[in-house]
């Protein structure tokens, strides 16, 4: 059972600050986006302006349940129009600060669901 769990949270978020994140073992800078399986390094998004269809889609094709997308110290809500996709694949999202969205991923790990952090960062 223990295996299990490790696996699963082998993407945990381990700190995070206004520069950096640490996925498990790993320091990340920039904009990223995590998952259960994988994460996607090249997922660049300076900007809640930033934030495209091409870049929803891929978070999308992951097939999550829920995407978080965490705008920075303050919740910034993206086009209402980017989200049609997401909806339509009966697909939730939560925008979030960056204390709140890695908070909230971390528990959603814990209790196996399948999840998407996409991090907003200049």
């Amino acid at each position: 059972m223990q295996f299990a769990r490790e696996t699963l949270q082998r993407h945990a978020i381990r700190k995070y600050d206004a520069g950096s994140i640490a996925v498990a073992d790993r320091s990340y800078e920039g904009s990223l986006a995590v998952s259960v399986e994988e994460i996607l390094e090249d997922w660049r998004c300076a900007t809640i302006e930033d934030l495209s269809a091409p870049l929803i889609e891929r978070l999308v094709a992951l097939k999550p349940e829920v995407i978080i997308l965490a705008t920075g110290d303050t919740v910034k809500f993206p086009a209402s129009s980017l989200l049609h996709s997401v909806m339509r694949a009966g697909i939730g999202v939560e925008v979030m600060n960056d204390g709140a969205a890695v908070r909230t991923f971390n528990v959603l790990l814990s209790e196996s669901r399948r999840a998407i952090l996409a991090l907003i960062r200049p």
